[in-house]
């Protein structure tokens, strides 16, 4: 599974919200599979910075560069 979550209209992630994305990413990595957060807000991306997981997520500026890293090719 590949799976790319833009998350460009998100205002605010809860606690649940950041565990279930981690959740996802852990399965996606158990299965060979891939998940991608694109269009982060910079507000949330530092709160990611700050509680350390933004080396754990799969994370990519945009949509396109997200398709880009499942098919490097194109």
């Amino acid at each position: 599974f590949k799976y790319i979550i833009d998350l460009s209209d998100a205002k605010y992630v809860s606690s649940a919200g950041i565990q279930v994305m981690m959740l996802l990413q852990k399965q996606m990595d158990d299965h060979h599979g891939n998940v991608i957060f694109t269009n982060i807000p910079g507000k949330i991306y530092r709160l990611f910075a700050q509680i350390g997981i933004t080396e754990m997520l799969g994370m990519a500026e945009t949509v396109a560069q997200a398709l880009h890293t499942f098919d490097p090719d194109e």
